[in-house]
């Protein structure tokens, strides 16, 4: 009797695709040697330098649509906040000089005896 010979399973394409990004994350995630010499820690590929300046429009197109989404407070909400705050820092300047003449007294009356 002849054996059966086991039949090649055939690879889908979903499964070829799956096993093909799994390769190519490995291949990602693999450490790269690192030259340790002097030379190269002051030497930068071309895409290094090229991939520094791509950052810098796409950080300001991510700034300007944040910008766009921040609900901005109305002109009388601003200006009913800056009374608030103008009001709480001088009644806090007078709490703070109060405080600090009555311990210049008191220290006077301490270390001078009079």
């Amino acid at each position: 009797m002849a054996k059966d010979k086991p039949k090649k399973k055939v690879e889908t394409v979903r499964e070829r695709a799956e096993r093909l990004a799994k390769e190519k994350t490995k291949q990602v995630t693999k450490p790269e040697k690192k030259e340790t010499s002097k030379k190269r820690l002051f030497k930068r590929t071309r895409k290094e330098k090229t991939r520094r300046f791509h950052i810098v429009p796409s950080f300001f197109r991510e700034a300007w649509s944040e910008i766009k989404q921040v609900t901005w407070p109305s002109r009388s909400d601003v200006i009913k906040l800056t009374i608030a705050v103008i009001l709480f820092a001088v009644v806090f300047a007078g709490i703070i000089s109060a405080l600090d003449a009555g311990l210049v007294r008191i220290f006077k009356k301490v270390l001078l005896h009079g």
